[in-house]
């Protein structure tokens, strides 16, 4: 491959990533201008998509209750992926393992509701994988939770 092809490629894939970007900003602008219905004003449209994405953005931000947390939440999902590739170069059965522990939590997380709240609607697809994960490693803490809270009632 020459320098020009390289040059070419590495511009189209620059091209790609900001128009994924750019379409990621401005879904809710899209979206609220494709749903407009008839009479309604259009300073009416941009309003209600710029408090649509004002929401979506705090769910991202404050998905686990508050930034830090957040941000906490999302340094431990990392943790656990590279923890994982770790164990699957070094020691396969402790991947085997994590990846039981995970797919049982994902299950029990499942069972207890835990993505049935309007925080997880608006989340993104990669921020619905970290909220699943985080949360399905954390499930004895939960299940501890939702059998506190049903003895309590």
């Amino acid at each position: 491959m020459n320098r020009e092809t390289l040059e070419l490629l590495v511009f189209v894939g620059m091209c790609f990533a900001a128009s994924y970007l750019l379409m990621r900003e401005f879904r809710a602008y899209l979206d609220a201008v494709f749903s407009r219905s008839p009479g309604e004003l259009w300073a009416d449209v941009w309003k209600r998509a710029h408090a649509e994405h004002d929401l979506n953005r705090k769910a991202q931000l404050e998905m686990f209750g508050s930034k830090w947390a957040t941000v906490g939440g999302r340094l431990l999902v990392v943790g656990l992926v590279i923890a994982g590739v770790w164990f699957l170069a070094f020691v396969p059965a402790a991947a085997v393992l994590l990846a039981v522990y995970l797919a049982w939590g994902l299950y029990a997380t499942r069972s207890l509701g835990l993505t049935a709240n309007d925080v997880y609607a608006r989340l993104l697809k990669r921020d619905r994988i970290t909220y699943r994960l985080l949360h399905a490693a954390l499930w004895p803490l939960h299940a501890n939770q939702a059998k506190n809270q049903s003895g309590n009632q």
